[in-house]
């Protein structure tokens, strides 16, 4: 079952650009014949939103994202397996 994310933040400098990432991050590790480790990353979901604040003024934004359904990440005694879910926002000027 997926869900929303209500994001919100208040900043001060001139941007052009906002963009919110969620992410999943597997690391496999191998320890047979030697210690391996791969990192692969994929993006749930991945938002992109042009809002304009002028300098020297301030703004709240708030942006709702939709999370789809994820497989359940309790990998607690799993050596073989780490997975992690990330939340990025990025301020493009």
């Amino acid at each position: 079952m997926g869900g929303l994310v209500k994001v919100v933040f208040l900043y001060n400098c001139f941007s052009l650009l906002i963009v919110f990432a969620w992410l999943q991050e597997v690391t496999w590790t191998a320890q047979s014949p030697s210690y391996k480790q791969k990192l692969e990353k994929v993006v749930i979901a991945n938002v992109a939103v042009d809002e304009r604040v002028e300098p020297h003024s301030s703004k709240t934004f708030s942006q709702d994202i939709k999370i789809p359904p994820v497989p359940p990440s309790n990998l607690q005694n799993c050596k073989i397996i780490d997975l992690e879910y990330v939340f990025k926002v990025k301020l493009l000027q």
